[in-house]
């Protein structure tokens, strides 16, 4: 790929990447997921066994949700970086460009994560 068509794709998956913060609330399950982990410092939280493991699940729900979508923020992050690296190393442009598809295969699986949990 030239550097060219690496910026249009970076472009892309950021369009893509805001449209996931989106469509699956990150933000609001951010606000949830420090409520949640407020609520567990309580310390009468695990005195009621039924709600404590309620909320325990609501948070491993926040987890394997923002996890992910992090880690593809990040991976998204390095490869903007990678991207100008290229820009003065054409060889690294094919290191990039396994990104790029490493990175699409993080949208799809959040996006499949997404329907199957109701998210």
């Amino acid at each position: 790929m030239t550097i060219d068509e690496l910026q249009t794709l970076e472009t892309e998956l950021r369009g893509k990447t805001e449209h996931l913060r989106s469509f699956l609330h990150i933000e609001e399950k951010q606000e949830e997921l420090a409520a949640l982990e407020q609520k567990m410092t309580a310390p009468d939280f695990w005195d009621r066994k039924e709600d404590a493991q309620k909320t325990v699940a609501a948070l491993s729900s926040c987890r394997a949700l923002l996890d992910p979508f992090n880690r593809l923020c990040r991976d998204l992050e390095d490869f903007s970086a990678g991207i100008e690296l290229a820009a003065e190393d054409e060889e690294f442009a094919a290191e990039v460009a396994a990104s790029a598809k490493k990175l699409a295969g993080q949208m799809d699986q959040l996006e499949i994560f997404s329907f199957f949990s109701g998210t």
